[in-house]
Order: structure tokens, then sequence, then C-alpha cells
């Protein structure tokens, strides 16, 4: 199976199978638009983006279909388990995950891949290596996406389909490295990042995983190998539509893909087929 190929798993001695620690961060309670008093007593776990539900999903759906489905458990960022070193870490969404980020700067020097976090206002990149050995810039086009396709008046409307039917775009990194426990071992644990731009990079890439089969064939069944790919995340009609490695792209071409006058191409294309 070619799940296999990506999600491995180690387990250091004492343990009768492989942990594994899925690691999500929740909706920061002051970023909710509906003010709600005495918030923990009315609401029994933190509020989730929907995009990392799904992403959720299909990591969980992952491991389950490779036999894994009593090893796992979900985690929020503000609860972490306190033998995190002794399992295998599934981490979604690194811009809004600091220890995520930390173990990334401090245990793989080598990587491809920087996530640059945004000051107030301003988005968070990625910063990507390509084959080249190339330093590559990358933007999120999605707000660029959504004020050309939605209105710009504020709307407490949920239920309009116009909301849904739009085509929008972002980018997202998958990566596999080794992790070495707490006491300096090295027995096969792994640590996993699933990090888009916005949620729609981070449901994208899990996507990746579970429904591009053929392009999990180019990694081999050494569980020592490390795995970075870069991703473009396509969404329309309230889907994920596609997903697409771009591991070799230079500057220019992302900065023509980032461009006002190619999301304007892209979706004039796309209304003119829907």
């Amino acid at each position: 199976m070619q799940l296999k190929k990506f999600w491995k798993f180690g387990q250091v001695d004492g343990q009768k199978g492989p942990e594994i620690a899925i690691i999500y961060p929740p909706v920061a309670k002051d970023n909710l638009s509906d003010k709600i008093t005495n918030f923990w007593q009315k609401k029994l776990v933190p509020y989730i983006n929907f995009e990392d539900y799904k992403a959720l999903h299909k990591i969980m759906k992952n491991i389950s279909m490779i036999g894994g489905s009593s090893s796992y458990r979900v985690y929020s960022k503000y609860n972490l388990p306190t033998n995190i070193g002794d399992q295998n870490t599934v981490w979604v969404c690194l811009p809004r995950q600091a220890k995520a980020l930390e173990i990334l700067k401090r245990d793989y020097p080598d990587r491809k891949f920087n996530i640059i976090l945004g000051k107030k206002n301003v988005e968070p990149q990625i910063e990507w290596i390509n084959s080249k050995g190339e330093k590559v810039l990358i933007k999120s086009p999605l707000y660029s996406y959504l004020k050309r396709q939605r209105p710009a008046k504020d709307t407490r409307d949920n239920n309009d389909v116009n909301f849904e039917n739009i085509i929008a775009k972002d980018f997202a990194v998958v990566a596999r490295f080794d992790k070495g426990n707490k006491r300096g071992e090295w027995e096969k644990l792994k640590n996993y990042f699933i990090a888009g731009l916005h949620g729609l990079g981070n449901w994208g890439a899990a996507w990746y995983i579970d429904r591009k089969y053929s392009d999990l064939d180019q990694f081999t069944d050494n569980q020592y190998d490390n795995i970075q790919i870069l991703l473009e995340v396509t969404y329309q009609d309230g889907r994920i539509s596609d997903v697409r490695s771009i591991s070799d792209i230079t500057q220019k071409e992302i900065d023509e893909m980032i461009s006002t006058k190619n999301v304007v191409n892209v979706i004039k294309k796309y209304k003119d087929i829907t």
C-alpha cells in the first residue's frame, strides 16, 4: 500500500506498539466573533477551523487504513502529552504551532523550508529551497481569490451557496523527519509536519497524502528517508479539486502564479465553465 511509504511509525522499548500524537491548533477564544461569557462552562472542547478538521479527518483515516486505529490520539496544542518525546507526532498547521516551529528549527537544520511568521496584518510565508538550491519565497494568494469572488459587505448568512461556489488556491508543505526521543536514542520515531499557509493548505496537504497515491510511489520503503514536498492546493465549489507538487518551482514562476493578473485569469476560466 502506497500510504505505508509515507506513514511510517516507530516505537520505543516498553511500548506495545507505535504511539501517535496528532496535534492541532484550536481557534483562539479571543478571535471568535461571538463573545461568550463563562466560555468553558458552555463549550466541551475548543473550536477548530473546518479546514483543519478536514485535514485531521483524512490523517486519522489514513492511520486507520494502515492498521493504526488504536494507536493515535488527537491533542490540542495546549494539551500536549507528557511523553511526547517517546511518540510519533503529526503537527497540523505550523504557522499557529510555536512548539512545532521550535522543533523544526532546532532539530532539522538541513531542511528545505522555513515558515516565516507575519507580523501584525502580514500573512505567513513559506521559504523553500528548490532542487537547484535556489531560495523561493512563497505567499498565499487565498485572500486575493476571496475578495474578487465574495461581496465586501459583511454578512452573517452562512447558508449563501455563493460562498462555496468559488475557486481559490493556497500553498503547503508536507514533511517527514526522523525523531529522537527524550533519552537521545533514535528509535525510528517520526515527526510529520502538515504546513499550510492557511487552513486550505492544511486540508489540501492531507488530501494529497490521502488521494494522490501515484505520487507516493516516488518514495522508497526506507523508513529513514526524509520527505519534503511543496504543494499547490486548488479549492473549487466546496471541495478540494486538485493538489500538485511544485517542489521544483522558481521565484519567477511563483510570482506569476500569485500575481493579480493570474488570479483574475483563473477566476475567469472558472466562471466560463460553470
